[in-house]
């Protein structure tokens, strides 16, 4: 894989990361550490999809040129 893919993964794996943070300490606001480990699956999975629709965009837009 290129450098842009390598640099699109890392961006994906730091919104992940991100994500799994902040989603567990909502969820354990919210209802304890089930809950908190649940949200923190869900919001990473999500980050890492956005993320990717974002690089993926970039990606094509950068080829065009």
């Amino acid at each position: 894989p290129s450098t842009a893919r390598w640099l699109q993964r890392g961006l994906q794996a730091a919104a992940a990361l991100t994500a799994l943070v902040y989603g567990y300490d909502i969820g354990s606001r919210i209802s304890g550490t089930g809950m908190g480990v649940v949200m923190a699956l869900n919001a990473s999975v999500c980050a890492w999809l956005m993320a990717a629709a974002v690089g993926e965009r970039l990606l094509r837009w950068r080829a065009a040129r």
